[in-house]
Formats: structure tokens, sequence, C-alpha cells
């Protein structure tokens, strides 16, 4: 009996820890590969049908579980997929799939993508299936989030995370830039400041969502939000849009524009024209001395005889992307997605504001 509870003991302990400290970590802590000589015998069945008995108990009790479920990685995973695909318990169901959004594991993902693709399914379980797509499905995942972003008779928290999700989905910026650039005209602040800082985002890796390019220009001069038009400017300084320079004098020239939102509209102004002004008044100096004539009949980036055929293609894409969510090919062999890899840096004077949510 003291040797069961030992390992009952060593086995939670090992759950609990936030990091091994030897290389590789220990057996939870790998998502479940084989223990080495140095780690404890244990039934790590018992051990998960025990965390799984406490996940319909209090909500901490319940959250407590999860968490060590999750450590418990691979170990865990087709129990907890086998629960959140047949319990009826509501509790059960939710804190088993937030375990399984917590692991960030392809099969976690898969499992929970069900939730994601019903729409009648309850509204936090899909966001925590949302969540769980940062494990990687590919163009399974984005397709399906893709498809929530778009969809207006979907809940607009659900759209504002879907298209928080794919903001992080590096590899597949190019093939984003139509569900962003329609957040660009949505109602609610949250989204359309995501949007625009989703289009620096893209245009720091070299992907410019050359159809955003108008609306940006007319957020920057003339949206209520703050940090909309702060996110519209970086878009546009990062993006090189001389049409935009019209817009940014006028900012400068604005009585009623804050000072930060001014200071913003000089250092695009500076970005675009690669001019080092010093003040906003040797701007202004420059335009009425007609340095900014040129830029007065600019055209977009997008030209329009080009327009047409871009906007089939990008409609192409996103058709190619939610088609393949409903009939996803196998993947090729040693296939890998780089789901974490780190955004291009912003520089200081491009920096576009955190996300505010809105009412």
């Amino acid at each position: 009996m003291r040797r069961e509870i030992g390992r009952w003991i060593a086995v939670l302990a090992l759950a609990c820890a936030p990091v091994a400290f030897a290389q590789g970590g220990t057996a939870i802590d790998r998502g479940g590969e084989a223990p080495t000589s140095d780690e404890p015998d244990v039934n790590y069945t018992e051990v998960i049908v025990g965390l799984i008995e406490k996940l319909g108990k209090t909500k901490t009790e319940a959250q407590d579980a999860s968490v060590k479920l999750s450590r418990l990685g691979s170990r865990a995973l087709p129990m907890l997929a086998d629960l959140v695909a047949k319990t009826d318990n509501a509790q059960v169901k939710f804190y088993a799939a937030y375990a399984l959004s917590l692991m960030k594991d392809p099969a976690a993902g898969k499992a929970l993508m069900p939730i994601l693709k019903d729409p009648n399914a309850d509204k936090e379980l899909r966001k925590l299936a949302m969540q769980a797509t940062r494990g990687g499905q590919g163009t399974m995942s984005v397709g399906e989030l893709v498809r929530i972003a778009q969809n207006p008779e979907e809940d607009s928290d659900l759209r504002f995370m879907a298209l928080k999700e794919l903001s992080v989905k590096i590899e597949s910026f190019a093939d984003l830039e139509l569900p962003f650039a329609e957040a660009l005209s949505n109602d609610r602040d949250d989204i359309r400041q995501l949007a625009a800082k989703q289009c620096f985002q893209a245009a720091t890796t070299k992907v410019i969502y050359l159809t955003a390019e108008p609306k940006l220009v007319e957020m920057a001069e003339k949206d209520a939000v703050f940090f909309c038009r702060s996110n519209a400017i970086a878009a546009l300084a990062r993006m090189k849009s001389r049409m935009a320079v019209p817009a940014l004098l006028r900012i400068l020239a604005d009585e009623k524009a804050t000072p930060q939102l001014k200071d913003q509209a000089l250092n695009g102004l500076k970005a675009i024209t690669q001019i080092p002004f010093v003040s906003i008044e040797k701007a202004k100096a420059w335009a009425d001395n007609g340095g900014a004539k040129p830029y007065e009949s600019a055209k977009p980036l997008l030209a329009d005889e080009a327009a047409a055929k871009y906007k089939e293609d990008l409609q192409k894409r996103v058709k190619a992307l939610t088609g393949e969510a409903q009939a996803p090919p196998a993947p090729a062999e040693g296939a890998k997605d780089d789901k974490n890899a780190p955004a291009t840096p912003a520089g200081p004077a491009e920096q576009p504001g955190e996300i505010q949510r809105g009412q």
C-alpha cells in the first residue's frame, strides 16, 4: 500500500514540476515518452483515471487535474479524446477539452476539430478547440478558422478569436489577405485593430496585403479608435504606401489629433518618403514647398488593371483552404510545420498597439 501511495505521489509531483532539470525532462515533461531508469515504475492508467475523476469535482480540483493531465501528454491524450467525444457531462467535457488544448499537440487539435467545426457546439468549447490548433493541423485548422472568421452568422467573439489564432499562422500569411482585409471594415473596434496589426505583421514578413491599402489609409485618418489609427499607420509605413502620404500630412495638421498619433504619422512619413524629418514643422514646410506634390497623385500598390485578377486569386486561395478543411489531404511523410516561428520584430517607430477588447 505504501509503495502504491508513493508511486502516486511521485507521478503527481512530476506532473506538477514546471520544468525538468535533467536533459530532455521527465516522461511527463516530454509528453509521455518511456521513463528512464531514474524515473519511478508507475501505472499511468491508474493515475490518469484518478485525475479524470477529479474533472467532475470542484472548479479548483478540475482545473488542477486538467493541467496535470496535459503534462502527461500522449499517455493521457487517447482517454481525454474519447471523453470529449462521448461524455454528456458538460463540466467534464469542458475540462477534458481544456487539458487537450494545453498540450499543443497535433493529435489533441485533431480530437477537438469536430467541436471547432460544429456551429452549435458550446462557445467556450470552440474557443478551446481554436487554441488547440496552435499545436498544428496544417491547412485543416487554418481552413476552419478562416471559415469562422468570414462567417457573419458566427458569434463575433468567435470570429475575433479565429482571426487572433490566424494572426500567428506565419506560414499561411500569404493566403490570409482576404479575411484580414475584410475585417478592416468590421464594426467591432478590436477586430479592426487586430486586422490592421496583421497587415503590419504580414508586411514584416514581406507579405503585402495590397487590397487592404485603401481601407488602411481611411482608417489612419478617420477611425474613431486611436489604436486602430495607430496600427493602420504602422502598416502603411511598413508597406511603403505612397498614397498614404497626403493623409499623414493631414493628421499632422489636425488640431484634434493627439501628440502620440502625430508622432506616429511623422514616423510613417519618414519611412515612406525616406526623408529624416526632425520635426512636424519641418515636414509641413517640406509639403508647403511642393515636396508632397508627387504623392498627391500616387497610385495604389495594387494597380487598377491588375486588381480583378489579384482579387480572384485571393478568392481561390481561401476556397482552397476551406475546401481542404472539409477533406484534408494526408500529410507528406516527415512533413513538419514550424508553428512557433517568431514574427519579425517591429522597429520602435512602427510598433503597433496591443489589441484592446471591444465592449
